[in-house]
């Protein structure tokens, strides 16, 4: 997906996925992925996931991540060194 940082020390950031508004991760808490970041620190963000049994037709796939109350984590998006990449490929 790109890299991703924290405003503070150690906050962790959890990943999910929503197909047509449904969570893919519903059955965990924090999602499919928890990160442990350290503040002001850029990691790698990468979520690869097979879904199956959806209908045929159009659907809306939406990355979603959460921190707790007191921290913000940022998605990076820069073209020149690091692009966000979301796919969504039929097979």
């Amino acid at each position: 997906m790109g890299s991703g940082r924290s405003n503070g020390t150690s906050n962790p950031c959890s990943l999910d996925l929503t197909v047509d508004g449904t969570r893919v991760g519903a059955a965990h808490t924090l999602g499919l992925l928890t990160l442990g970041i350290e503040g002001a620190s850029w990691i790698p963000v990468n979520l690869s996931l097979l879904i199956t049994g959806l209908a045929a037709g159009p659907h809306i796939f939406r990355p979603q991540w959460r921190t707790p109350a007191s921290a913000t984590f940022t998605l990076r998006s820069n073209s020149s060194d690091n692009p966000v990449v979301f796919e969504v490929v039929e097979l």
